[in-house]
């Protein structure tokens, strides 16, 4: 909940490219973790993974009311 006020406060291509470079890191730590044979890490990984990217669907729709026409954003963001 909290992603879509900072997307309108700070700019939703900001957060989005946080978002998007922090999931990235995370995925490409998680062969490292598997390859320790450290489950809780992977665990841990995964889950802060997921909480990144929930920022993506809020960040997006800030981006498109900001963007695309109004007559066009809903069929937009259906794509």
């Amino acid at each position: 909940m909290p992603a879509g006020a900072w997307a309108r406060r700070y700019g939703g291509r900001l957060l989005l490219f946080i978002s998007v470079t922090i999931s990235s890191v995370l995925a490409l730590l998680t062969p490292l973790s598997v390859s320790l044979g450290d489950w809780p890490l992977l665990c841990a990984l995964r889950f802060c993974q997921g909480l990144v990217q929930g920022a993506t669907y809020p960040t997006i729709a800030t981006i498109m009311a900001e963007w695309a026409p109004i007559e066009e954003r809903s069929a937009m963001l259906t794509y």
